[in-house]
């Protein structure tokens, strides 16, 4: 009898052994550059079919239980021009288990250098980037699937900090103000230098 528990003993710490061993071995793969531009490469096709939008991830900085940073994020409207672009966008994770995936807890989401062109868009069925851009989130949160019970995704984001952001609005149906230069033209502005810090 005491050789079979100790048989078992040995048995379960050779798993629990083995099964630190993998976890440690893929912590460390996600640390690896070759390993993050195939996840950046991932994540950018998943987005793009999503989103119906061609979207370009640059890099994908993973560190495991607490962070997790994108690099150079470019959603392209439907001529192929740029819709909303990211530098960088870090992620300080809250709460995320591997054991129940269905909560994510975002601290802050820090944008560095987001940029976003509100643009007019002539015969296409979203009149404006803003439209297109609603309508890829639309398509990418989806409907609702009815058919399954299933408990609903924890995903919230409880501060936002905008860095060195920046904002356009181009009418080009609209002439430049005749004050243009020397007061607000309203259908043609550049806002520069966006610092903000939103609490949720």
């Amino acid at each position: 009898m005491r050789r079979a528990i100790r048989i078992l003993f040995k048995t379960l710490l050779g798993l629990l052994v083995a099964l630190l061993l993998v976890a440690g071995i893929v912590l460390l793969a996600l640390r690896v550059p070759a390993v993050q531009t195939r996840l950046a490469q991932q994540a950018a096709a998943m987005l793009t079919q999503k989103l119906g939008q061609a979207v370009e991830v640059g890099r994908v900085d993973v560190r495991p239980f607490s962070h997790v940073l994108l690099d150079g994020v470019r959603v392209r409207d439907r001529r192929g021009g740029e819709l909303f672009s990211v530098g960088r966008a870090d992620a300080d994770i809250q709460l995320f288990s591997v054991f129940n995936p269905r909560h994510l807890h975002v601290g802050t989401l820090t944008l560095t250098e987001p940029r976003f062109a509100l643009r007019d868009v002539a015969g296409q069925r979203d009149s404006t980037t803003l439209d297109q851009f609603l309508s890829a989130i639309r398509r990418l949160t989806g409907p609702p699937d009815t058919t399954k019970a299933k408990q609903p995704f924890d995903f919230q984001v409880h501060d936002i900090a905008l860095r060195n952001g920046h904002f356009e609005l181009e009418r080009p149906d609209r002439p430049h103000d005749p004050a243009y230069g020397r007061s607000i033209d309203y259908a043609h502005m550049q806002v520069d230098s966006i610092y903000a810090d939103i609490s949720g």
